[in-house]
This record gives C-alpha cells, structure tokens and sequence, in this order.
C-alpha cells in the first residue's frame, strides 16, 4: 500500500489519520468482495496520495470485477472512479441525478488533464449546482411563507 513502508509493525493508534484510511482501504478488500461500500474513503490524505490512491482502488475494483458504492463530496474523485454518479438532494437524501461517466474504464491519473474528464466533471457540477440552487429557492420560500 503507498506510503506505509516502515510501518508495517506499527499499532493502528501509531498511524496517521492518513494511513488508517489506507488500512481501512486494504481492509476492505481482503476477502475479495463482489460488492465494496465506501463512505468518503480518502479523507484525511493528502492530494497526491490521494490520486496515487485512487487509481490503485478503480485497478484493485476492475481486477477482482467488483462493485463499488463511492460516497464521496469530491467531484473529481467522482469522475475518476464512476462510470455513473447519482447526485442526491439535502435531507431526505434522494436521487435527483444520475451522471454517466463516459469515460475509458482503464483510468490512471494522467487522464485527469483530458478534456473528456473536465467535460465530465463540468456535467456533474451543473448539476449539484442547479439542485443547490433549487433547494435555497425552496428553503427562501419556506422562509417567507
């Protein structure tokens, strides 16, 4: 796993937020699973770790032929590892979006400077940004009546 040289004997209380993200992320594929559930798994990393990391979850995903429910708030992070992204409303949580992702299903990093990725990208934030703006509408008109 990146960055965890020398501290493979290491207690998990002597690892950074950073590096139990990792484990946990190792962890979760121990065993192989056809299904992988992840809520905001890149939290705490660093950005470059964090692509670096990235691409080893999509390669470890398209390798064992899994399926992978991301949580995630980073639009990019989205992009890269999606082939659809559901966009959900504020409480209650529901699906008001589905995104699909037109992209190669071999990803790695470079990739993310290809105008596909931004275009992408660009689909998925009009979206959030005409729900949010839907929802403070709604939450003004709730306001005054």
């Amino acid at each position: 796993m990146i960055g965890m040289k020398g501290f493979e004997k290491a207690y998990p209380i002597e690892l950074s937020g950073g590096m139990q993200r990792r484990v946990s992320i190792a962890r979760a594929f121990v065993h192989e699973p056809s299904i992988v559930l992840m809520d905001e798994p890149f939290t705490g990393v660093d950005e470059l770790t964090k692509e670096a990391l990235q691409h080893e979850l999509g390669t470890m995903i398209r390798n064992l032929g899994a399926t992978a429910m991301l949580v995630t708030h980073d639009i990019e992070e989205a992009v890269f590892l999606s082939n659809r992204i559901f966009v959900m409303s504020r409480r209650p949580g529901k699906i008001v979006e589905e995104v699909p992702v037109n992209l190669p299903a071999d990803r790695d990093p470079s990739m993310r400077s290809d105008l596909a990725f931004f275009d992408a990208a660009k689909k998925v934030r009009e979206k959030l940004l005409a729900m949010h703006a839907m929802s403070v509408e709604l939450e003004a008109g709730s306001l005054r009546g």
